[in-house]
């Protein structure tokens, strides 16, 4: 009973060896503290959607400026391995960037207007 003066419970000595197994029984796993940062990233990362895209080439004309108008922006793929992003008008461009007029070949027009690329430059 003696050795427990500042405590009637054992539970709550003032033991150092106690104190410090009692610590390192709290603390995380590294296991689980890599679980917990990775789901922390995960709520800071943003989420982004899969955006509208289209092979233009074996398009019509209509189809492909009216997928990009219904999405708000698509990748259009003019060729094999060419890949361009197309939006609708400038709001969906940086602040500071501007939109120009895009032109895409489709199936039934060589030159058919599909929407704006942004651009980062003023037009002069």
């Amino acid at each position: 009973m003696a050795r427990h003066i500042f405590s009637l419970n054992p539970m709550f000595s003032l033991n150092p060896l106690f104190l410090r197994n009692r610590v390192l029984a709290l603390s995380p796993a590294p296991a689980a503290l890599a679980v917990l940062s990775l789901l922390a990233l995960l709520l800071v990362v943003p989420v982004t959607r899969a955006q509208a895209s289209a092979f233009t080439p074996e398009a019509h004309c209509a189809d492909v400026a009216s997928l990009v108008s219904r999405a708000g922006g698509a990748i259009l793929e003019t060729a094999p391995e060419t890949f361009h992003r197309v939006v609708k008008d400038n709001s969906f461009c940086d602040p500071d960037g501007v939109a120009r007029p895009a032109y895409a070949p489709t199936q039934d027009n060589p030159a058919c207007f599909v929407g704006y690329k942004c651009s980062d430059y003023p037009v002069r």
